[in-house]
């Protein structure tokens, strides 16, 4: 019965031709809003919603739903706000404000948990750039006595995502500063989401502040991950006796190799976001062989002592949770 309704709206929806212009910068990043406020449908989209959101039990996946959602709102907002209708575009506004709120709720209660979110931190981070290039049109394009309400969005915007992808990796996290309109503000963003910003920023009407240091900053918090990540490979195949690696072993470090490698290459090409997120997974995968490898062998493996305080501390935190278990 859930697959017969899903198919059903998805069709009318999908199928309905109640599109504004093409030009409008939402449906030019891909950011579809299917049926709009405006149509005397628009009530069966929000039950079509409801009915998803019943269905979905897992609260990352309800996450990554309401993400989904809030992008389709922002969408619905861009496009009324191109028809004049300005009430039905704050309104929209509202509700994308509505589904981020609870999008990092149910995060939240991932994390809590124990659920896996990397899928739903990946989506945020390659998405949310859209929705500020969005919200920033909307701005130029909103009489003056709005255009508070709708910073007041961006900054929410920013923000949440700022903690969905923190929760995870505090690490991954920097601070940047960025004109939009009349606006200079303070944000703390998540590396690949500030990378990809840089590169859409130039061209629209948005400055980043201080934009070489930025990049100098990005630069060697990257480098320090690649190094991370080819000390701690470099160190455990040093220690194992390779006479005793499993396969499952094997297997992990082939791919954090791989991912090594890939990081590598990014870095060397100036893509910050990506090569971060290739050295964090070959992290990953090292550390994940290394508890494998202590559990079957029965053993803890021993760091040298020109190990760095910074290091052991790190290894030893990321360590801590397999340990306990």
């Amino acid at each position: 019965m859930k697959r017969i309704i899903a198919a059903l709206m998805g069709f009318l929806i999908a199928g309905t031709p109640v599109f504004a212009q093409a030009s409008i910068l939402s449906q030019q990043l891909g950011m579809n809003a299917g049926i709009l406020p405006d149509n005397p449908l628009y009530r069966l989209k929000g039950i079509f919603h409801s009915i998803q959101l019943f269905f979905t039990f897992d609260p990352a996946e309800r996450a990554k739903l309401h993400y989904e959602l809030a992008e389709e709102k922002l969408a619905e907002a861009d496009e009324m706000i191109n028809k004049g209708k300005i009430d039905l575009a704050l309104n929209s506004k509202k509700l994308y404000e509505d589904e981020i709120n609870a999008a990092d709720i149910e995060e939240e209660r991932a994390v809590a948990f124990g659920r896996n979110i990397t899928a739903l931190v990946d989506h945020v981070n390659n998405e949310t750039y859209k929705h500020i290039l969005v919200l920033q049109g909307v701005l130029e394009k909103v009489p003056i006595n709005i255009k508070p309400i709708i910073q007041r969005t961006i900054d929410l915007s920013m923000e949440k995502q700022g903690q969905i992808v923190g929760r995870i990796d505090g690490r991954n996290l920097i601070n940047i500063s960025i004109t939009i309109g009349n606006e200079t503000k303070n944000y703390t963003l998540p590396m690949k989401f500030v990378s990809k910003f840089l590169e859409k920023s130039e061209k629209l009407q948005i400055k980043i502040e201080h934009r070489n240091e930025l990049i100098g900053n990005i630069t060697n918090k990257t480098q320090e991950m690649v190094n991370e990540s080819q000390s701690e490979l470099n160190q455990f195949k040093a220690e194992i006796n390779a006479t005793n690696v499993t396969t499952p072993v094997s297997v992990l470090l082939r791919e954090a190799e791989s991912h090594l490698d890939k990081a590598k290459i990014a870095l060397n090409e100036s893509k910050y976001g990506e090569a971060w997120g290739q050295a964090t997974a070959s992290l990953n995968l090292i550390k994940t062989a290394e508890r494998i490898y202590e559990k079957q062998q029965g053993i803890k493996i021993n760091r040298t002592e020109n190990e760095t305080e910074n290091e052991s501390t790190r290894r030893i935190t990321g360590r801590a949770i397999g340990r306990q278990k």
